[in-house]
């Protein structure tokens, strides 16, 4: 959990530091996104707040991973034919 965090930190100060965008090309990124949108407030697009929503999208995406293949798993063993 610790080195997630640390790589999202570092990402997103990366993002926070690029105002030209040049490193970020034709891809869209979410928190690219919520940097240039004017219709949020100053607060919703510090660094501290862009650091837990990067480490909760990435943990939600692991769990429900994890849980799928667990739910699988058990339906295949459970029901071999």
């Amino acid at each position: 959990m610790v080195e997630i965090t640390a790589r999202v930190r570092e990402e997103n100060q990366n993002m926070l530091d690029d105002k030209d965008n040049g490193q970020k090309g034709n891809k869209r990124s979410i928190f690219y996104e919520l940097r240039d949108n004017q219709n949020l407030p100053a607060l919703e697009k510090k660094a501290d707040r862009l650091e837990d929503e990067g480490v909760l999208l990435v943990m939600t995406g692991t769990e429900f991973t994890a849980k799928s293949i667990a739910i699988t798993h058990f339906h295949l063993l459970n029901n071999p034919s």
